[in-house]
């Protein structure tokens, strides 16, 4: 029914499959800038955080309903596809999309019927109950999105991931948001354009699963249901997503329930930007966890260990000059991707920076959690760093603004990470940093010396200058690296002839 996947190539299908998703979610990356450059710089912080808040409303009640549906369905749909088991495939999709619709349906009903009460009696701010609304209609079809990724997600069928989610949903979000600011729509245009990208997501997911991938409807394989091994799975998961979403979106919604939109407007211009250091560590980590699932069903734990270990090296290795160019420049960045208005945000900026760069660098041993089926201790460490989150958002955000939001955000974040290195070390035997991983911060703190000398002779930086200082940066931190040898010519070469000769 579907491409059998070479399981005897985990590394090449780690390195191709990485760099395919890091050019789309690069892609997908600059085109949402510019979607909310353009409300931000349009509309301004006000509306812009009017906008984040429907972010958050929407983000948490996704991850509310799919709660770990998604997770399972990668983590299943992997293993038996690594033990070419199409019955079981097909009724772990069927079983999750059963699940899930009728939940969301009902959530979606409960969102619209409250909104107005929501916007008024928490947030103080009518015009929100609009944007809540019209994102509650939208909250299935994001639901059963998610739930579709994943299934190509689990079957290693990245392409098509890359195709709707990167490139298509961004190029229609775009265009849709600037032909609605065009006509006149304002914070409305940019919320209906929101909507139009979604839904034309969830319509070109359903259509390639089932015309191009796994057919579910046109087919005559008859599924064996899996809602046991989900909800078993998928349980504690249900609660950590549930959660997770709530902490990720909780720095917002402090900051619009004891300060204001356009607080939330300023601080959101940070996010974005200190989000660049996600892009490679989930280019690598998407791929991560359906290849050693599909490995760890076959017992090759050495070969989970080798990739463990690669994946933690190049993050570090990519993200790490990032965490430079912020430190240095945050109001210039901000300025540059949101305006002068915006640019109070810079000391947030790098403490969000920092926090990111240490929770992706962790992010690799969530996943192996998931894959021992550890989902009862990843609960506890979800509890654990929320419930540090909000506490720390309720006395911060009163006491220091939105740099109160960021350090609350950092603190939990690095808690977490410090939490999974261990786990990760008792349960499976890795361990998280090398001896020869100080280098990349060594090369990181001589290359921003270097470049804080230029910038002060310099004076007054300019866009075409911060341009070339950058590219010097980062030619500088790779030179350093290679001299103390943690970057060798043969790795380039490798890593080059796997994405070019990759068939």
């Amino acid at each position: 029914m579907f491409k059998k996947v070479d399981n005897n190539k985990p590394i090449n299908t780690l390195v191709m499959g990485a760099g395919m998703l890091f050019i789309g979610i690069l892609f997908s990356k600059a085109m949402y800038y510019v979607y909310r450059m353009l409300v931000a710089r349009f509309l301004g912080p006000e509306s812009y955080g009017q906008l984040s808040l429907g972010f958050a409303i929407l983000g948490i009640s996704v991850a509310f309903v799919t709660g770990g549906i998604p997770v399972a369905v990668s983590y299943y749909v992997a293993y038996y596809s690594g033990k070419e088991d199409e019955r079981r495939i097909k009724g772990t999709i069927t079983s999750a999309l059963r699940m899930s619709l009728p939940i969301s349906i009902f959530v979606a009903v409960l969102l619209f019927t409250f909104s107005d009460f929501i916007s008024i009696h928490f947030f103080k701010n009518i015009q929100l109950g609009f944007i809540f609304k019209v994102f509650s209609v939208i909250l299935p079809f994001a639901c059963l999105t998610t739930i579709f990724q994943n299934i190509l997600n689990g079957l290693r069928r990245i392409k098509y991931i890359i195709f709707i989610k990167y490139f298509s949903e961004s190029i229609i979000l775009l265009l849709s948001t600037v032909a609605f600011l065009i006509l006149g729509f304002g914070l409305k245009g940019a919320v209906y354009a929101y909507v139009i990208s979604g839904v034309s997501s969830f319509l070109l997911f359903a259509y390639v699963i089932e015309k191009k991938v796994f057919p579910l409807v046109k087919t005559k394989v008859v599924s064996i249901k899996n809602y046991r091994e989900i909800i078993f799975y998928s349980w504690p998961l249900i609660f950590i997503q549930a959660i997770a979403g709530i902490a990720v979106w909780i720095d917002s919604i402090g900051i619009g329930y004891f300060m204001n939109d356009k607080s939330v407007g300023i601080y959101n211009s940070a996010v974005p930007i200190a989000s660049l250091i996600y892009i490679i560590p989930t280019a690598l980590t998407a791929l991560f966890m359906p290849v050693i699932i599909n490995l760890y069903a076959q017992k090759k734990t050495t070969q989970i260990k080798t990739i463990y270990k690669q994946t933690i090296r190049w993050t570090l290795l990519a993200n790490t000059p990032f965490i430079g160019i912020i430190i240095l420049f945050p109001d210039y960045l901000i300025k540059v991707f949101f305006g002068e208005i915006y640019t109070p945000a810079s000391t947030a900026l790098i403490i969000l920076a920092l926090a990111f760069f240490c929770q992706y660098l962790f992010l690799v041993s969530h996943y192996l959690l998931a894959t021992l089926k550890r989902t009862k201790l990843m609960l506890c460490n979800t509890l654990i760093s929320t419930a540090v989150n909000i506490f720390l958002n309720i006395i911060l955000i009163p006491r220091m603004g939105i740099n109160g939001a960021a350090m609350a955000t950092a603190i939990s974040l690095l808690l977490m990470g410090l939490l999974l290195c261990v786990e990760a070390k008792l349960l499976f035997g890795v361990v998280h940093f090398d001896k020869d991983f100080y280098k990349p911060i060594l090369a990181l703190v001589l290359s921003s010396v270097a470049l804080w000398w230029m910038k002060f002779k310099i004076g007054t930086v300019s866009f075409l200058s911060l341009f070339f200082l950058a590219l010097l940066f980062f030619l500088l931190y790779f030179i350093i690296l290679m001299a103390t040898g943690f970057v060798k010519k043969e790795e380039f070469r490798k890593l080059f002839k796997l994405i070019t000769h990759h068939r």
